[in-house]
């Protein structure tokens, strides 16, 4: 599965799953129905309120449905058609900048290319052969489309290669209580600090070594004199809520496993 890493204003490294050829194929055909659905709708209303098929009133409501729907629901939600919105996916900048209303207009106007004029050839062959899945729009806007849950959403597939050590003895019993999500958000946070160890993502760290600490029922981590200001102090205190995260992650793969 291709992945991106977006770095936030906040210096936060967020890494994101990129959408397949696919999953946006699939989102691009559900638009299609619901502007299909909806312009159908249009035309009958225009039919109702003028007693006739008026050409100049389809001009009006129709047409710039049909046309502007992409690039509406694009740039008022947030990089969301309500296509992507069904399958959990989202247009974002590569440099992990809010995509802006240019972004979304260059995007829409190489719709015509990537899709109507070539068939879809083109926007295949991009998203197939782009390192980040990029169509013809999406490279010169520099945007990508993301899927928005986690790439192992709620279940466990990021921890099952870790297995069971034989005779291991698990030192927190407790932890078998906690939710699943809690324990791949704490192997996320592991993941992303070893490829980022920035202070970001320290302070992640030690939010999430507290909280555990609150739901378990176990005695604070305390911080050594001169923690903040003794850089190899500092690094051994972060090595050892690095350890202890991890162990909190085996106990729960062994106790429910």
């Amino acid at each position: 599965m291709n992945t991106i890493d977006i770095t936030t204003a906040q210096k936060v490294t967020i890494t994101y799953s990129l959408a397949t050829f696919w999953e946006r194929m699939l989102a691009f055909f559900i638009d299609l129905i619901i502007v299909i659905i909806v312009a159908v709708i249009l035309f009958y209303i225009n039919a109702v309120i003028f007693r006739a098929f008026s050409k100049y009133s389809v001009y009006f409501t129709v047409i710039p449905w049909i046309c502007f729907y992409s690039l509406l629901f694009h740039s008022l939600n947030y990089g969301q058609t309500l296509g992507k919105m069904i399958l959990q996916l989202r247009v974002v900048k590569i440099d992990g900048r809010k995509a802006s209303f240019t972004d979304y207009v260059l995007r829409w106007a190489f719709r015509p290319v990537d899709f109507w004029f070539s068939f879809g050839t083109i926007a295949v062959i991009m998203c197939s052969t782009s390192e980040k899945n990029q169509r013809l729009g999406d490279l010169l806007a520099n945007t990508t489309v993301i899927k928005i849950l986690p790439p192992s959403g709620y279940s466990l597939p990021a921890l099952i290669n870790m297995k069971n050590k034989e005779n291991y003895s698990p030192t927190f019993a407790q932890v078998a209580n906690m939710p699943e999500k809690d324990i791949v958000i704490l192997k996320n946070l592991l993941d992303r600090l070893a490829k980022h160890p920035n202070e970001a993502h320290y302070q992640a760290l030690e939010l999430a070594v507290e909280k555990v600490c609150h739901l378990l029922d176990i005695e604070p981590m305390p911080y050594p004199h001169s923690y903040k200001y003794n850089e190899i102090i500092k690094q051994k205190v972060r090595k050892k809520r690095i350890n202890f995260l991890q162990v909190i992650i085996q106990d729960y793969i062994y106790l429910t496993r």
